[in-house]
């Protein structure tokens, strides 16, 4: 029976690291075959930037001089989501130059018809950075979610006078696991082993 207890927790344990990888395809753009696999593209995407915070590649794009206010460019991509589950987030993103505009990693949740159910922004930049992690965690995916956008966005909040550069690299989408579920198996693994050890020790 132990051996059947041990068996089930390493089975749910495997579960629980399955579910904590990165849902995302393509995160770090590393892929160039065609186009940006994995991701679509809006407004002025000029491709990837070897200046990348890891790897090879990044996303460049660039909001050129006379641009309007309220204008927004993204990149974007959809994974399966689970209703009620916790989700975190994060991505890296390097501002060059900054001019009237500004960037931010947005998470979008969404019914089964493609409606929006739930919103979360990162704070936005604010002036000329270097790569630095923006990130969003436990997210709870709520009623109706099947999935979940996860939106590189940037938005011109007044006539661009100057050009301005954004790359972003690396993002994460990732299922939380459930805290009480890992640690009863970890409490019934090492219960298994102790009881495993004295019928050795006693046989």
């Amino acid at each position: 029976m132990t051996k059947r207890v041990m068996a089930g927790c390493v089975v749910l344990l495997v579960s629980a690291a399955m579910a904590s990888a990165n849902l995302l395809t393509n995160p770090g753009f590393e892929t160039t075959d065609t186009g940006m696999p994995g991701w679509d593209a809006g407004g002025w995407y000029i491709g990837h930037d070897a200046d990348a915070y890891s790897g090879t590649n990044g996303l460049a794009y660039f909001v050129p001089n006379g641009r309007a206010n309220g204008e927004y460019y993204v990149a974007f991509q959809s994974v399966p989501v689970t209703e009620g589950l916790d989700y975190d987030a994060s991505m890296w993103l390097r501002t060059v130059s900054f001019n009237t505009s500004e960037a931010f990693m947005e998470i979008v949740f969404q019914n089964n018809t493609g409606g929006w159910i739930g919103q979360n922004l990162t704070p936005a930049t604010t002036g000329v950075t270097a790569y630095t992690q923006y990130s969003l965690n436990a997210l709870t995916a709520p009623a109706g979610a099947v999935t979940a956008m996860v939106r590189a966005v940037i938005h011109t909040t007044g006539a661009t006078t100057d050009n301005a550069w954004y790359t972003f690299d690396d993002f994460s989408f990732e299922a939380v696991p459930e805290p009480g579920t890992l640690a009863m198996c970890l409490m019934g693994i090492g219960f298994g082993a102790i009881v495993m050890h004295r019928r050795r020790r006693n046989g």
